[in-house]
């Protein structure tokens, strides 16, 4: 992984697999990467956040997975509380999914502009296994 970074280059994503998220596999045997957000240092040292058509052709370009995306337009709080239940999007077989990141469409020049939460899903919440701490 830190061979497809570049000095000045933060990535933010999730490990999946085993022991990870209820013991969830997400189809994998070992832990596995999926990349979700990057932000750049810039020469005057500010930091700069990837927009996500940028951060999904970076995963592209550096041979990252990327977190599948849902649905792009504005927040709707129904229908995006029914994104975050059914089968898992990155694992199909896996019949419950854990929920969903929801990104506000911002300005991507500084720190304090970043909003994004984790809406899980009450399925997921509601599973007996405790392997994380949700």
């Amino acid at each position: 992984m830190f061979n497809k970074i570049k000095p000045y280059e933060v990535i933010y994503g999730e490990l999946i697999g085993p022991g990870i998220q209820k013991n969830y596999t997400y189809g994998h045997k070992e832990h596995h990467f999926v990349l979700f957000d990057v932000k750049k240092v810039q020469e005057d040292g500010s930091l700069i956040w990837l927009n996500p058509e940028e951060v999904e052709a970076y995963a592209k370009e550096r041979g990252f997975d990327f977190v599948p995306v849902l649905y792009k337009g504005p927040f709707n709080k129904e229908f995006t509380k029914t994104l975050t239940e059914g089968p898992s999007v990155l694992a199909p077989s896996q019949k419950i999914r854990e929920g969903v990141v929801i990104k506000s469409r911002y300005e991507y020049d500084n720190e304090q502009s970043k909003k994004a939460l984790k809406w899980l899903g009450e399925a997921y919440l509601d599973q007996k296994d405790t392997t994380d701490f949700h």
